[in-house]
């Protein structure tokens, strides 16, 4: 239920015929807060909160923002420019760390560099 237009647009302009299909829906995880606070309750410092979609900034950041960040000294993660975008330009947020290539590996290498 979430996705750029660029794709699509480019498939009829090039003739195809396109059927788009729904076949996952973004929504909230109702045990998030839950789950935070025993997060929270568990951990003596969280150093990094990463960021892997626009849609999970927009689920999840006003409750992490109450919750985690004014309270202590956290550095932001994204996957993607996409969602770097989204954090600083929409959310006002500052991102510390933007992965280079949408991977584990990448994002890991990135914050490893960043801690150094």
């Amino acid at each position: 239920d979430k996705r750029k237009d660029y794709l699509p647009n480019k498939l009829v302009e090039s003739g195809f015929i396109l059927k788009e299909l729904l076949i996952y829906e973004t929504r909230p995880n109702s045990l998030f807060p839950n789950e935070l606070d025993k997060l929270l309750n568990y951990e003596k410092k969280i150093d990094w909160v990463v960021f892997f979609s626009p849609s999970g900034v927009d689920i999840s950041l006003e409750l992490l923002k109450n919750k985690l960040f004014e309270e202590n000294d956290i550095k932001i993660a994204s996957i993607g420019k996409t969602t770097s975008n989204h954090l600083e330009k929409i959310k006002k947020i500052n991102v510390n760390i933007t992965s280079p290539k949408p991977d584990a590996e990448s994002l890991a290498k990135s914050i490893h560099g960043y801690n150094q």
